[in-house]
């Protein structure tokens, strides 16, 4: 990308240990898919995009699931990517709490949020119904999709959703609609 970018957010990626939310952001910003990683603490990346005609840097806090400063991390992001292993029946119950910390320490009620089952490429061995997953969606009142970090599937499309939905936020207040409470324009 020669352009400089001319905007820059925040997207906070946040679930439980091991459902894959490291994978999704290496193999995002850096195009790496690692067999077995496990990080011990949180993690960032960045990377340029091109976003409708806009180039945005997006800054890409990987949380690592159980991280003491989920709060500043949350206060930091403008939009959030919420993870769950739809291989792993408990996972999607266990975002409650962190769908929740986001909006006591937002003071939103909604958000620019995404609900993501990843590990589509396990498919065979789902214990997350699509369905039930859209209904938390629906409940949540933001998107939903499944992806494959592994296999690139539906990658690029959450991190441009996440773009987008951070972007209206913005516009809603220069517009002095009602927006999320706290975000902020960098």
């Amino acid at each position: 990308m020669n352009a400089l970018a001319t905007k820059e957010y925040k997207i906070a990626v946040l679930g439980s240990p091991g459902v894959g939310k490291s994978s999704i952001c290496l193999q995002f910003s850096r195009n790496q898919f690692p067999e077995n990683y496990e990080p011990a603490v949180a993690d960032y990346y960045r990377k340029q995009v091109a976003l409708d005609g806009d180039h945005i840097t997006v800054h890409i806090i990987d949380t690592a699931g159980d991280d003491k400063s989920l709060s500043d991390f949350i206060s930091q992001a403008h939009g959030f990517i919420l993870v769950f292993d739809i291989t792993r029946s408990n996972s999607l119950a266990e975002l409650d709490y962190y769908h929740e910390l986001i909006r006591k320490t937002k003071n939103c009620i909604e958000m620019p949020l995404i609900l993501v089952g990843n590990k589509l490429d396990a498919n065979n061995f789902r214990q997350v119904l699509h369905e039930h997953a859209q209904k938390v969606a629906i409940q949540w009142k933001c998107r939903f999709y499944e992806l494959s970090a592994k296999n690139k599937t539906n990658l690029d499309l959450i991190f441009i959703e996440s773009l987008r939905l951070i972007r209206q936020e913005f516009l809603k207040s220069r517009n002095g609609e009602i927006a999320c409470c706290k975000c902020f324009i960098m």
